[in-house]
């Protein structure tokens, strides 16, 4: 079974955004620091709490998952015996046939890993493309966050290319028309910049009322290969934030400013 351990680990392009990562452990105090560095990096992952009685297995397997750490189980009311076809199992339930994805064993007993690749096999659960060894003792010790960052480092996982930029602001709904509505945005307060935004009329349907005149607070979200936007009712009188500047050229007249088009 040594050629699937040998096998070079993918680079792991986890820039979806989604539940890209599982963390299949009995101990959540374990798995917290995982958790903990993955929303850091704004990836999505999950937590699945083992239990041999009832297993909360979810209802599908996870579509996007590319990263799967696998605490090894045993059961404790049988002699505490390791149980390779359960941890196996987890595995059918979690990856979709055919997806590649690594699988990185997380475990005070990584020397079973063999073991639990053959149950695997056996099973039939998704093959992992590449399969890691990493100690628990080795990282939950002190500075245990530091370690974890650290793992996810040796793992190929940094924040490179998951820069994410958010800009908030208020506007006002000047025009509502057949299939858009046109809002005057206050992008900067101090020194003030506005500019006048198209939207599409569909995320505000029996969401917002559009009244012109009404305010609204837009929160415009950008991640690699994706942009989410945002809209808010916002029932304070914002009047005097757009009012026109004295200084007319800290000033755009939205009459005068080209449309931006926002999907």
């Amino acid at each position: 079974m040594s050629e699937i351990l040998e096998l070079e680990a993918p680079e792991l392009e986890l820039l979806e955004f989604g539940s890209q990562v599982a963390i299949i452990d009995d101990r959540r105090a374990d798995a917290q620091p995982i958790e903990d560095a993955f929303n850091n990096l704004n990836i999505g992952n999950q937590f699945f709490e083992v239990d041999f009685i009832q297993p909360k297995f979810p209802n599908h397997p996870l579509e996007n998952v590319k990263l799967v750490f696998l605490d090894l189980h045993y059961n404790e009311a049988f002699g505490a015996a390791f149980e390779p076809y359960v941890c196996a199992d987890w595995l059918k339930h979690i990856v979709p046939q055919g997806r590649k994805y690594t699988l990185v064993v997380w475990s005070r007993d990584v020397e079973k890993t063999d073991e639990l690749v053959e149950a695997i096999i056996a099973i039939g659960a998704p093959l992992p493309f590449s399969v890691d060894r990493k100690s628990k003792p080795e990282y939950l010790k002190e500075n245990v966050q530091d370690n974890i960052e650290k793992m996810l480092v040796e793992l190929g996982i940094t924040t490179k290319g998951l820069e994410i930029d958010v800009k908030e602001f208020y506007g006002k709904i000047l025009e509502v028309e057949d299939d858009s509505v046109l809002i005057n945005c206050l992008l900067n307060e101090n020194p003030k910049i506005f500019e006048v935004r198209r939207f599409d009329l569909l995320p505000f349907t029996d969401y917002i009322q559009l009244i012109p005149g009404k305010f609204v607070h837009i929160k415009i979200t950008t991640k690699p290969g994706s942009k989410t936007i945002e809209f808010t009712e916002e029932n304070s009188d914002l009047a005097e934030m757009f009012i026109k500047p004295d200084n007319d050229d800290d000033y755009k007249d939205p009459e005068t400013i080209d449309w931006l088009n926002i999907p």
